[in-house]
């Protein structure tokens, strides 16, 4: 898979996205993703996904005028790179056996997808208080991530995730 944008660097906002036949001749997908900026395959899979818009973590300093943005949107190609969804949410890692993987979304909960595009799990973490605990990156294998705690990024363990 190969991402390429304009010239006058990253950010442009229109990169275009290309997966070739193993032989690198034809294309099996050629798509234009405005904001694009993750990309990747599917476990053990020919399948791509291409992540837009952007994510920050940690909400802004009070008064600043700028609202924290968690607008991403993930697309879904097949192996033959013809459209076959998209998800109102961020790739953040795969599931713990690797058959699926998981997104954040606005609203910070993680749903997990399987590789045939079903939801199978939407989960939102809190801390033991009952306050909302914000994914940054997961760990799922070994059920454990970081998280955003008011200003602090924190290592915790989960115990019920699949």
């Amino acid at each position: 898979m190969r991402r390429e944008e304009p010239s006058h660097g990253m950010f442009v906002g229109f990169p275009t996205y290309t997966v070739k036949d193993t032989a690198g001749d034809a294309h099996h997908l050629e798509v234009t993703i405005p904001e694009g900026e993750r990309f990747g395959f599917w476990p053990g899979s020919d399948s791509t996904y291409i992540v837009s818009g952007r994510w920050e973590a940690i909400e802004p300093v009070e008064d600043h005028g700028h609202p924290r943005d968690a607008a991403e949107r993930t697309w879904f190609y097949d192996k033959d790179g013809k459209f076959a969804g998209w998800i109102n949410a961020g790739h953040i890692t795969e599931t713990s056996n690797f058959d699926g993987m998981l997104f954040r979304d606005a609203n910070d909960r993680v749903i997990a997808v399987t590789k045939n595009y079903l939801v199978t799990r939407v989960e939102q973490f809190t801390w033991p208080d009952g306050s909302m605990a914000r994914p940054f990156k997961l760990f799922a294998d070994l059920h454990l991530g970081f998280f955003v705690r008011g200003k602090n990024l924190t290592l915790a363990k989960w115990s019920d995730w699949s």
